[in-house]
């Protein structure tokens, strides 16, 4: 498909390597949602009703009894676009940040330190900040319809659709930026220990005389 000089050019495998993050990124956001996404409707519906659930088991029952399994998958779309986002735009522009960071030092890849990987998992956070903003914005609006249905007669449910048009119609495009300095200020810093904290971890596992790039699939 590609010219052999093409295929053995620098930006061609940086861009092969972008893709992998991107790709790898999607496939996690994948599983996260799958495995996760119950656990955070019961956590989104306490925290917006307190008065509405006395417990996590209590809301979990409640949401079970009402709406059946669907129920707990309630903001699945935009949750799989939240994790995909996310996962594929951190992880892409992780592996763009570690080059940052290692033309700033002078460094190569196998000899970036942990506070390096750290601050480049904070960079990354940045971009991907932008998008899961908007998007759990729309994910929590819509796992709350219920309630406000119920509890507060608001009209029908919304679609993750129709609650973007009531945003931008009532704020406009910012409207969906709302809480993007408290999404950052989580972010930010968790990737700089998350990051960092998976970095510890491989430079403790990697035997003398070998590099992190040696390590077995599982470690990553």
């Amino acid at each position: 498909m590609f010219a052999p000089g093409v295929r053995d050019s620098v930006y061609f495998g940086q861009l092969v390597g972008a893709a992998k993050d991107l790709a790898g990124g999607c496939a996690g956001g994948v599983g996260c949602v799958l495995a996760g996404q119950p656990f955070d409707t019961v956590k989104v519906k306490i925290q917006t009703f307190p008065s509405l659930y006395n417990n996590v088991f209590s809301c979990f029952k409640t949401v079970l009894r009402q709406e059946g399994v669907r129920g707990l998958y309630a903001g699945s779309a935009p949750a799989f676009a939240v994790n995909m986002g996310e996962n594929a735009v951190l992880f892409m522009c992780y592996g763009q940040c570690q080059k940052l960071v290692q033309n700033m030092y002078g460094t190569k890849n196998s000899s970036q330190t942990v506070l390096q990987n750290a601050a480049a998992g904070s960079m990354a956070a940045i971009f991907s900040s932008m998008v899961v903003g908007p998007l759990e914005l729309i994910k929590c609006r819509r796992q709350a319809q219920v309630e406000l249905v119920r509890s507060r007669g608001f009209g029908k449910s919304r679609t993750p659709v129709q609650i973007t048009g009531d945003v931008i119609r009532a704020e406009g495009v910012r409207g969906l930026f709302r809480g993007l300095t408290s999404t950052l200020a989580r972010e930010v810093p968790g990737n700089f220990f998350f990051f960092g904290g998976n970095s510890l971890v491989k430079n403790a596992l990697t035997p003398a005389g070998k590099t992190e790039s040696e390590l077995s699939d599982w470690v990553y």
